[in-house]
């Protein structure tokens, strides 16, 4: 999930590297500029990746239906570098196949059961980062042709893609089932319950885990595990960067110390999350339409935050959802308090190496009548993975409304 601020009509993301963080501002370049050499180079390198990954090929131009294209060109220029990039995007709209479109993505729950893992086992935790990755997917199966770019118009040709580009609806699909495809060759066997996740095992014994995030690889395991599976995996696909012990994963910060690894959220709270300047009256005061959609926003980012890194804050933002149609004023107050809370409370989730045998302990609760309708009813529950000492990592947490409303608490 990414989340932008905008600031003078210019899109910015913090990016963070080891020990730096770094402001990075990503501006869409117009048309009207593409002719800039930096451009037009950006746009040589994208039509070249298409050539090396084999994505189409010429056909005489019949006047097949075909797809149309278009350029996008972002400057992800920094104090130290020049960087414009150059995607050719098709418009996979204008198909009228109706292709399966959905593809797994790793759950929460799995990235910190990876994490309890990896700590528990003395493993370095990585993230391959691939470039060009939708062009590297599995090939598609059906006919598409796409009107080539003006850059690469030749009189009387036409693309027939091979495989499915940026903007296609089963591109991500077919990048998955590629990689689940290499992984699998490579010995690793897909998990059951999340298809993101995959093992490798040498000699019946756990060597290595990997998590997939679209175009992030993220794993840990032993040096076999290295050698016979990542390794492998670098030689197959087109790897931009690898990052290893403290990194940005998914929005998250991960870094391993000599306390186990921690996962935070602490940049993005500090940078998207502050309190929201409000309009005087009663506390009563019913919310008016502007107000209401700013609760709802201020709820959805508490909520992001809770739901990633802050469990503590789970029950308030049930309670906040409860008055999305008949909010007042205390309501937005509570919301201001929440985000107040969050960043003057830096918090990070500790993964422990946790020795002895492994098992699941799960903690729940629910209160009676308690949420502000005095009707309704409110529970919660947190899965740890514990050892013995007391060592014990929190795996998954959820707060909700009990549908049923609840007359006693017999």
């Amino acid at each position: 999930r990414v989340e932008w601020r905008k600031e003078d009509g210019v899109e910015k993301e913090v990016v963070e590297e080891p020990d730096k963080v770094e402001e990075v501002q990503v501006v869409l370049i117009p048309a009207k500029e593409h002719h800039k050499p930096e451009c037009v180079a950006a746009k040589a390198k994208e039509l070249e990746a298409f050539k090396e990954f084999e994505v189409y090929r010429e056909v005489e131009d019949k006047g097949q239906e075909r797809l149309s294209s278009r350029w996008v060109v972002t400057d992800k220029s920094t104090s130290e570098e020049t960087k414009v990039k150059a995607r050719l995007v098709c418009r996979g709209f204008e198909e009228a196949v109706q292709v399966q479109a959905d593809s797994p993505t790793g759950s929460k729950e799995t990235l910190h059961m990876l994490l309890s893992i990896a700590s528990t086992k003395g493993w370095l935790i990585k993230s391959d980062d691939v470039k060009n990755a939708y062009l590297q997917g599995e090939k598609i199966d059906r006919e598409v042709y796409m009107e080539p770019p003006v850059e690469a118009r030749r009189p009387g040709m036409v693309w027939l893609l091979r495989k499915a580009v940026y903007g296609m609806n089963d591109a991500g699909r077919r990048w998955y089932f590629r990689v689940e495809q290499v992984l699998t060759s490579l010995g690793c066997k897909k998990s059951l319950y999340d298809h993101c996740l995959f093992s490798y095992r040498v000699g019946g014994e756990l060597a290595g885990i990997i998590l997939l995030w679209v175009d992030d690889i993220f794993y840990a395991g032993n040096q076999e595990f290295q050698k016979q599976v990542m390794t492998k995996v670098a030689e197959e696909f087109l790897v931009g960067k690898t990052e290893e012990g403290a990194f940005t994963y998914i929005g998250l910060n991960i870094k391993s110390t000599s306390e186990g690894i921690t996962l935070d959220q602490i940049d993005y709270i500090k940078d998207r999350l502050e309190p929201a300047v409000l309009k005087g009256g009663d506390n009563s005061r019913p919310l008016d339409k502007e107000e209401m959609t700013l609760l709802r926003r201020q709820t959805g980012k508490i909520n992001w935050a809770a739901s990633q890194t802050r469990p503590d804050l789970s029950y308030t933002v049930v309670e906040l959802s409860t008055k999305f149609k008949n909010g007042c004023l205390e309501d937005l107050k509570k919301t201001n308090k929440a985000i107040t809370r969050l960043t003057s409370s830096p918090t990070k989730l500790l993964f422990p190496k946790i020795a002895g045998g492994l098992k699941i302990v799960v903690y729940s609760d629910a209160a009676f009548q308690n949420l502000p309708d005095q009707i309704s009813s409110g529970r919660g529950h947190i899965v740890m993975l514990a050892g013995h000492g007391g060592r014990a990592a929190p795996l998954g947490w959820a707060s909700n409304k009990v549908r049923r409303v609840v007359a006693s608490t017999v």
